[in-house]
């Protein structure tokens, strides 16, 4: 599952206890958030949410996301 804007996290880590044996491919652009939501995945013991510090936009274009796990 890819959540883009994943804010600090609230949609995700309940999608990595409903889906635990998936991954969860965590988009938040602002750093602010994306730090919490690395506390958050933490705290919760979530072991299948990889965080992702990136922006997503409106050009036009093909963009690649390698997870190295």
């Amino acid at each position: 599952m890819i959540n883009v804007g994943a804010y600090i996290g609230t949609y995700s880590i309940r999608l990595c206890k409903i889906a635990y044996k998936g991954k969860i491919l965590s988009i938040e652009p602002l750093n602010d958030n994306y730090l919490i939501l690395i506390y958050n995945a933490k705290l919760n013991n979530c072991k299948n949410l990889y965080p992702i510090n990136m922006g997503i936009w409106s050009e036009e274009g093909t963009k690649s996301i390698f997870l190295q796990v």
